[in-house]
């Protein structure tokens, strides 16, 4: 099937609401391999292409929602005039949902070391008329500032060299960028000086501890709602715990927690941590009660 027929295929199903699994899932069989860099419209979002395995881009194309589930649950947390981070924006789909919910008198910072994602970011910010909200900086966060060596495996990146290809000649030959790390407890101070944080979307590739502990004096003083991506199998290649995160939220007093394919099922820290034993992947809403 060439693309112009594929494409034309896909709007229709998706402006009919009818994009579901069983009349996709045909579609996806023929698909042609490679995609050019067009804009689609999906549900209120311009997003531009960028090829075939790209999940979010693929998510847009067949479905028309990215992380449906985390997509879904996001106005609840999220409100008008909020101030957020966008921490691992990569190519930008949760700023530009964030930034839609905000509205003008909102502010989104976002932080993003790939210069390839970086610049996509950029673009899906203006192609979706809210980059007058978000702010931006190519750099990473960690609890020490510097330089790290970012490895970049198709649509994700990590600071972990072995976290996304664990095969070592495979590794060997994929992208590396030097990106500047900043911390945020002292870019807060010497750039944002915020009078509040309601919400961080963070999402690092197994770093999210690291960030963490760079930003305890934000986190714990302003006590916002997070979005954190789980993703077991990175957690075991780089041979870490997510324990790690939850200590530290668990520190600051978090107790209110959702997995976002269960939004009215509120869970304790000890209910999540036996459900992250049976979930390989998941996003999770971490809440402060106080």
């Amino acid at each position: 099937m060439n693309f112009a027929l594929f494409k034309f295929t896909l709007d229709t199903l998706n402006g009919l609401g009818l994009a579901k699994y069983r009349l996709v899932k045909p579609l996806q069989r023929v698909a042609p391999k490679k995609w050019p860099e067009k804009v689609v419209s999906r549900r209120g979002v311009r997003w531009k292409l960028w090829n075939s395995t790209d999940h979010v881009s693929r998510a847009l194309m067949y479905y028309g929602v990215y992380e449906p589930a985390s997509t879904a649950i996001l106005p609840r947390f999220v409100k008008e005039g909020d101030y957020c981070l966008d921490i691992g924006a990569n190519a930008g789909y949760f700023s530009v949902q964030m930034g839609k919910l905000i509205g003008p008198k909102g502010k989104i910072m976002g932080f993003e070391p790939s210069p390839d994602f970086y610049e996509r970011l950029q673009t899906h910010l203006e192609l979706n008329q809210v980059a007058d909200r978000v702010n931006t900086i190519r750099a990473g966060l960690s609890n020490e500032p510097g330089t790290l060596t970012l490895v970049q495996a198709g649509c994700n990146a990590s600071f972990y060299q072995g976290a996304l290809v664990t095969d070592s000649d495979a590794n060997a030959k994929l992208p590396r960028h030097e990106s500047p790390i900043l911390v945020l407890d002292e870019y807060w101070k010497e750039e944002l000086n915020w009078d509040r944080l309601d919400f961080v979307k963070l999402d690092v590739e197994g770093f999210e501890a690291n960030v963490l502990a760079g930003g305890q004096q934000v986190f714990s003083t302003h006590k916002p709602t997070f979005l954190i991506e789980y993703n077991k199998e990175l957690y075991d290649n780089i041979g870490d715990s997510f324990d790690h995160v939850l200590n530290h939220l668990e520190g600051w007093g978090y107790n209110a927690f959702w997995l976002d394919d269960k939004p009215n099922q509120q869970m304790t820290l000890a209910q999540l941590r036996k459900s992250l034993e049976t979930a390989p992947f998941c996003n999770i809403i971490c809440s402060h009660t106080s």
